[in-house]
């Protein structure tokens, strides 16, 4: 319709102003119906089309319009964008001011949404141009208002994460600058005089004869009195109007203004609200009363408030709650009562029950991130199970994370499901063929609805289910879906990023097994020495995209071989120092619970923590005496001292001075008698615990029959997915692969469940767990399709030649059904090429296949996610595990040629993928794609700049006859 609009449209340009029916009468003029009469065979259709155009428009453009908006609170940024530019589109050529405003708002909505000021900032100022051509009603110009204020508002939030804290209060005065005089535009058009006035048409802005005449043969409508009491006031500006009361309510509090914040927040609270108008009403009001109770813990004693606040926080951290508050505990909390707590809490839960299925992901998020530290603050008074709180806090980071990717993955297999599971353009549709899935089941042609596709089926629903049940999942049944499933040899570790408070929370998942979810302060190093380095979130991440830039620099650039090679290294140093870095300060002590679990003796476990509870029993002996020499036992949680047992015998002194003061935090919060840092030997306790640890390492050491085989997989959240995790010091040499949620997770291996139980049931064997496995039989691979890579070509043309079973497209552009069939109806799909071949189909085609190969995409930056600010993060990545890929290989960033086509064939040759002409060689059995990638980093020349860009999205993958 809308290509016919525009034909219709192109065609008649000159009839434009003739034909329009804002303009003339209804009867069309001699020379309209003579041009039209021109064309014999179109001229009906064309004048028909003429006389619907403008409504047809009129709708076409609020449909966009609509779809802009849904698509925006799902996330789906591109997808928006794209929407409200159709609509631009539709609305600018008939010059409707007021409609391409609104769009233009949206527009820079978006823009800033995503931090991209200055092409926000543009598109307000048009629209606010637009609005001055013509006479609008006023509630426009009271949107642009708010449009600017909350422009100014992000902007200055974006200041202070970079300490720029001068400019982010002058932003935060504009923002309160455009909110009031919106409010007062809103105030004014709700009166009862003006809204007396529209009742009477003001006759000079009439254009027309006919609307004039019109006019003056019309009854004069009767005056409406309007009441006082609010009644007929229109809900929507009420509605608006509270919205930039809450928004002035925020800024003044973050301003330190609370109490009128709170009074503005809670003025005019509309009782019709919406789900999702609730939603942000409560999180607001939420976090602006956590404001409260952090200047209450501030005032009453600041210093020990900031020690806690600036402290490692485990849950659960005892085995055994001690239904005793610590003098320490009792001093936090004294003017904080529990029911405050508990209210708080209750408040944010419900905004994720309001917002969960539809709501911005940004608002669920940050609402997660703030339970978080509710429930903490509640586990720290120890009258709770710190074991539920850990399962609490889990629930909510885990549930928020990729849900941009998890409702688009709900809205594909709804569309799998309602369309054939056919990948072949050449053959017919089945509700082509037949018009029921009665009439397909039987039809003789059982080709095109066999065993395997109605099996897949049925996997699909099953899946589909899933997806429907988590918006009402709650925390008890947390476990029992995502980790109970997990195989015995695999840890899932969650990493999220507070990045207002530069907090990192890490949760470590294994199968059976209580979460342990660690508070990480990113500067907490530097604080306990009274400096100001350390490494910040803001700091790290700037770093990093100015290493990125300047290789993407050098490279667009190259000089001399010597000089390009003498910057390139420069730059790899730098990101081996960064890695270095963010491990050492971030996680410091802790890194052990982002590292492979070993064979740890149950005994040698509890050997270690007597060792450590020795330690700190010598700590309170120097002090205590008399009366007070009764001590209370610590019983820090196992896991705790499990992660602590992976360090070994290489822990650095920063390591265990981060361990001992954890320690020691601990012991404070939960007893009477107060060890001060300045009390302890802190050299000889570091001493003690490398000792511990040295001889345990002894004893792992030879007990390693089967680390090799334990992979870690990440799910990173959309602030830490950038970086390489996987190259990380102490996860360098270790099976590390990564996926956008636990939903994705759970998803690959409920499809390693559903093939491996066909071919149990073809051989009637039974398994409780099998990995996925490729038939190294059923491979396709693109090479060089851009012509242009011929080292590559030169490199890899016989190899993948000499595969047996193999089938591929080698120096020509392949077609998008070529792509797909690859995809669907192989088990291993490898692209030589630029990108992640999106140049050759199209990433909406990719994510609706019910199945997808494991996929290498050798590709520059194949797998970057690209940052969206508020929204999730987006790349053609996510289509392929849309798709169903269990694992992808792909780039985080560009790298050149030849030294990854060294990395590239020593995967294969690691992985054990070998072409006919060559002799394989001895290697570790059960070897992964994970396996394989992590052997390949070392390799490379640039075993960071290049060694760190290949990563794994998905699970472990073998080769049929390696598993």
């Amino acid at each position: 319709m809308m290509r016919n609009v525009n034909f219709h449209g192109r065609h008649q340009d000159q009839m434009d102003t003739e034909v329009n029916p804002f303009l003339v009468e209804n009867q069309v003029n001699k020379k309209c119906l003579t041009k039209i009469n021109k064309e014999i065979f179109g001229g009906f259709l064309n004048l028909t089309a003429q006389r619907w155009k403008w409504s047809v428009l009129q709708m076409l453009f609020e449909c966009n319009h609509h779809l802009g908006q849904l698509h925006i609170l799902r996330g789906s940024i591109k997808e928006a964008d794209y929407c409200f530019q159709q609509a631009l589109e539709l609305i600018q050529p008939i010059k409707a001011n007021a409609s391409i405003s609104r769009v233009l708002l949206n527009l820079a909505e978006l823009e800033f949404r995503k931090n991209c000021w200055k092409e926000s900032e543009e598109k307000i100022n048009q629209a606010i141009e637009y609005q001055q051509k013509s006479v609008i009603f006023r509630k426009e110009t009271a949107l642009a208002k708010l449009c600017f204020g909350d422009f100014k508002y992000r902007e200055g939030d974006f200041k202070f994460r970079q300490g720029d804290f001068d400019n982010q209060m002058q932003c935060y005065d504009f923002a309160l600058d455009y909110y009031r005089k919106a409010v007062d535009i809103l105030t004014n058009i709700m009166k009862e005089e003006y809204i007396s006035k529209i009742e009477y048409l003001d006759t000079s802005v009439l254009q027309t004869p006919r609307s004039k005449k019109f006019v003056s043969h019309s009854d004069t409508p009767p005056k409406i009195k309007l009441t006082r009491d609010g009644s007929n006031e229109c809900f929507l500006l009420s509605y608006l109007k509270s919205e930039l009361f809450r928004r002035q309510g925020w800024i003044l509090s973050k301003r330190g203004k609370i109490e009128e914040g709170l009074r503005l927040i809670e003025h005019e609270k509309l009782s019709n609200q919406s789900c999702l108008e609730k939603a942000e009403h409560i999180f607001i009001l939420s976090k602006v009363k956590i404001m409260e109770i952090t200047t209450k813990l501030m005032s009453q004693n600041r210093l020990l408030y900031e020690n806690v606040r600036d402290s490692v926080f485990s849950l659960p951290m005892m085995n055994n709650v001690v239904n005793k508050k610590s003098k320490q505990s009792m001093k936090l909390t004294t003017s904080v009562t529990t029911e405050e707590i508990d209210k708080m809490l209750e408040y944010l839960m419900e905004v994720y029950e309001l917002a969960y299925e539809c709501g911005p992901t940004h608002l669920l998020q940050e609402a997660a991130l703030c339970i978080s530290m509710v429930v903490m603050t509640k586990a720290s008074q120890l009258n709770i199970i710190q074991s539920d709180m850990a399962v609490i806090c889990s629930f909510y980071l885990e549930m928020t994370k990729a849900l941009t990717a998890k409702r688009e993955m709900s809205a594909a297999l709804d569309k799998k499901l309602s369309s054939p599971l056919l990948y072949d353009d050449n053959q017919w549709p089945q509700k082509i063929m037949f018009p029921s899935e009665s009439n397909i089941l039987q039809n003789e042609d059982n080709y095109l609805y066999d065993d395997e596709t109605e099996s897949r089926r049925s996997f699909l629903m099953d899946l589909t289910q899933r997806y429907k049940n988590e918006s009402s999942l709650t925390y008890n049944e947390f476990q029992k879906e995502f980790l109970d499933i997990l195989p015995p040899n695999w840890a899932v570790c969650s990493i999220s990023i507070d990045i207002e408070t530069d907090e990192m929370y890490i949760c470590r998942y294994r199968q059976k097994t209580t979460p342990l979810l660690l508070r990480l302060p990113l500067k907490r190093q530097s604080c306990r020495d009274g400096e100001n380095d350390g490494l910040s979130y803001e700091d790290a991440l700037k770093e990093f995209n100015g290493i990125l830039d300047s290789s993407e620099q050098i490279n667009k650039n190259p000089s001399t071989s010597k000089a390009w090679w003498k910057a390139r290294k420069e730059l790899d140093v730098k990101l081996k120092d960064l890695l270095f870095n963010i491990e050492n300060w971030w996680l410091g002590g802790f890194k052990g619970i982002l590292m492979a679990d070993r064979q740890e003796s149950p005994s040698r476990v509890l050997k270690f923590k007597e060792k450590m509870d020795n330690l700190l029993f010598k700590c309170e002996n120097n002090k205590l005496s008399g009366k007070h020499s009764k001590m209370r036992k610590l019983d820090i949680e196992t896991e705790l001292y499990k992660s602590f047992l992976r360090l070994g015998s290489n822990a650095q002194d920063q390591d265990v001075e981060d361990i001992l003061y954890f320690l020691v935090d601990a012991y404070n919060k939960y007893n009477d008698q107060q060890i001060g840092y300045d009390e302890i030997d802190l050299d000889q306790l570091i001493m003690d615990i490398q000792e511990a640890l040295s001889d345990d390492d002894n004893y792992m050491n030879s007990n390693l029959d089967n680390h090799d085989n334990q992979h870690v997989i990440l799910i990173l959240d959309k602030y830490v997915q950038m970086l390489p995790w996987e190259s990380l010091p102490c996860l360098r040499f270790q099976a590390v692969s990564r996926l956008p949620s636990l939903s994705f997770l759970r998803d690959r291996i409920m499809l390693t469940n559903h093939v491996n139980k066909k071919v149990e049931n073809k051989r009637s064997e039974k398994t409780e767990w099998s990995d996925y496995v490729i038939d190294v039989n059923k491979i396709f691979y693109v090479l060089n399709p851009s012509q242009n890579l011929k080292h590559t070509q030169n490199k890899f043309e016989d190899f993948v030649k000499n595969i047996k079973g193999s089938d591929g497209i080698i120096g020509r552009i392949p077609t998008d059904q070529e792509w797909v069939d690859g995809l669907a109806n192989k088990e291993l799909f490898m692209y030589f090429g630029h990108g992640a071949g999106e140049t050759y189909c199209k990433r909406n085609k990719i994510k609706n296949l019910d199945r997808c190969a494991v996929t290498l995409l050798f590709g520059c930056s194949s797998g970057r996610l690209k940052l969206g600010g508020e929204f999730d993060p987006s790349g053609i990545i996510l289509s392929y595990l849309l798709a169903g890929s269990p694992a992808i290989v792909a780039n985080l960033w560009d790298v050149t040629d030849v030294d990854f086509d060294r990395f590239s064939k020593s995967m294969f040759k690691n992985w054990g993928l070998n072409s006919n002409e060559e002799t394989p060689t001895k290697q570790k059995s059960n070897v992964s794609l994970v396996q394989a990638v992590t052997l390949a980093r070392k390799v490379c020349n640039l075993k960071y700049l290049i060694g760190s860009a290949p990563v794994v999205y998905g699970i472990p993958c073998y080769l049929q006859g390696n598993s």
